[in-house]
């Protein structure tokens, strides 16, 4: 038995014999995928880096603290890292949540009944991580 090969015009008689077929189903798809945009809810998401000023590290304390050899291990390290500690902490602190739920009137938006409702479901969109850089992504 001969192999027949197929040419341009083989596969484009193959598109005019099955255009009603692609047709519709693209149709049904496009349809489909509009459909399902539409009913699903909208969500945002944003994130922003926090850069913290390099320099004279922390303050008065730290550079005294840096001047002996074995404080950064007594002290818990009062340079960079618990300068970024520090940002991070007062990110996630309660204040912090309190005022975004006030300022964004969260409780209305996230329909709870009061203020601990509304700050526990802010928390469940909120991510603060530390980048590769060491900079605070919120």
């Amino acid at each position: 038995m001969e192999k027949k090969e197929f040419t341009f015009v083989d596969y484009l008689y193959i598109l005019i014999k099955w255009r009603k077929t692609i047709l519709i189903n693209f149709l049904v798809v496009t349809v489909l995928v509009a459909g399902y945009s539409l009913i699903m809810p909208k969500t945002y998401s944003t994130s922003a880096t926090v850069m913290l000023p390099s320099g004279g590290g922390g303050g008065v304390f730290a550079a005294l603290a840096a001047n002996i050899p074995f404080a950064e291990g007594l002290l818990g390290g009062v340079g960079g890292d618990s300068q970024i500690n520090t940002v991070v902490g007062i990110l996630k602190s309660r204040t912090i949540a309190e005022n975004a739920v006030k300022k964004f009137n969260l409780i209305e938006r996230y329909g709870s009944e009061n203020m601990e409702e509304a700050v526990k479901s802010f928390r469940e969109y909120l991510e603060i991580s530390l980048n590769e850089e060491n900079m605070v992504v919120v």
